[in-house]
């Protein structure tokens, strides 16, 4: 695998060159950097339907391109998803100095898919994870801790409600974090107010299970994520995200064997049939990667990979241009190669961004590392 890292000097005309052959999002920039708005609720709510299928909300649209307003929407939870990951910053270090923390707009397959599955329990606009940012810790303990913080603390947001999938891990999929719920409330900023943002609390172990399962979905074509994988392949993620509570002393996934040893078998099993050590190995080997990364700070980065090609392109933008990345964020998801993936995130320096997201950069060591020890 490739990294082409874009120079300063290149990476806007890249950037605005590439829109310009292929198109992208058609709001109106400010020069303040984050893009407010510009739709109603119900507008955006008839778009999340279109792009699912239902085009008797077409005529709600009032003429607009779905993609304009989606992306506009999207775009729109730039401010207070900034807000948030710096305050999650603050407390995730006060607790755990080491703590990994990032942000992302969620990608427009990820939100299709979500309304599919979803129809009928929630629209586009009060869909709670468009705008996410998350910490890594090393352990339950410091998860738990950081959460106090907010109950603490005279946090002027509101609590929408909590996912506590460490308590309670999903059944369908094994998977465990603790998610809090936001609407951004704000008198200087009113035209983000009602934005949801969820803040995502997990520890490594749990990171490490959560970035197999992306990695599996991007070079196996699985949809495990979505809930929708071969059933051996879910199976397979269940029952280590129960190993791997049982290492954290915590509940275990439900409908998994409560006895380890049998566990451990029936995972065995799964391990051997589906060639799990090699070809997590594989994804690791045959795409190499050439280390081309220089810590730049804090800013945008849109990831674009391709893996029929073996190349990974980041594209970074300082932070004044959140604009700009979301404009080729959208640019790029609506071209991109069959197969491909495109993220747009946010995190300290390019060293960041790997850990958080190691399934650009396919380093399985440590999940073949933790898979081994499951079967020992």
């Amino acid at each position: 695998m490739v990294i082409s890292y874009l120079d300063s000097s290149i990476r806007v005309e890249t950037a605005t060159m590439y829109l310009t052959r292929h198109g992208g999002c058609d709001t109106v920039l400010s020069r303040m950097g984050f893009t407010e708005p510009h739709f109603e609720r119900h507008v955006v709510d008839a778009a999340g339907e279109v792009l699912i299928g239902l085009h008797d909300r077409v005529a709600d649209l009032g003429g607009e391109d779905i993609y304009t307003i989606i992306n506009n929407w999207r775009a729109a939870h730039g401010y207070p998803l900034n807000t948030f990951q710096m305050t999650l910053r603050r407390w995730a270090r006060q607790v755990f100095p080491a703590a990994l923390v990032t942000q992302r707009i969620k990608r427009l397959e990820a939100i299709k898919q979500k309304l599919v599955s979803m129809h009928g329990q929630f629209s586009l606009s009060e869909m709670q994870d468009i705008g996410g940012c998350r910490a890594v810790v090393a352990t339950v303990d410091q998860v738990y801790r950081i959460a106090e913080r907010y109950g603490e603390s005279d946090f002027e947001h509101e609590l929408d409600y909590t996912n506590d999938y460490i308590k309670g891990p999903n059944a369908r999929s094994g998977y465990r974090s603790l998610h809090l719920i936001y609407r951004h409330r704000s008198r200087a900023r009113p035209a983000y107010n009602g934005q949801r943002i969820e803040v995502q609390l997990r520890t490594s172990l749990q990171h490490t299970w959560a970035t197999a399962v992306e990695t599996a979905d991007i070079f196996l074509r699985e949809a495990l994520k979505a809930k929708r994988g071969s059933p051996e392949w879910t199976r397979f993620f269940i029952l280590m995200s129960s190993v791997f509570a049982s290492w954290e002393n915590c509940r275990r996934v439900p409908r998994t064997p409560p006895e380890m040893n049998v566990l451990k078998t029936e995972l065995a099993s799964l391990v051997d049939r589906l060639d799990v050590l090699n070809r997590f190995r594989s994804f690791q080997t045959s795409l190499r990667v050439m280390e081309k990364y220089r810590p730049k700070g804090n800013l945008y980065s849109v990831l674009l990979l391709n893996p029929a090609a073996g190349t990974v392109t980041i594209y970074d933008f300082r932070p004044s241009e959140f604009e700009k990345a979301s404009e080729t964020y959208a640019g790029l998801e609506r071209n991109k190669p069959e197969g491909g993936d495109v993220l747009l995130v946010k995190a300290d320096n390019a060293a960041s961004i790997r850990r958080m997201y190691p399934f650009y950069f396919p380093t399985t060591e440590e999940f073949r590392k933790c898979v081994r020890r499951a079967i020992s």
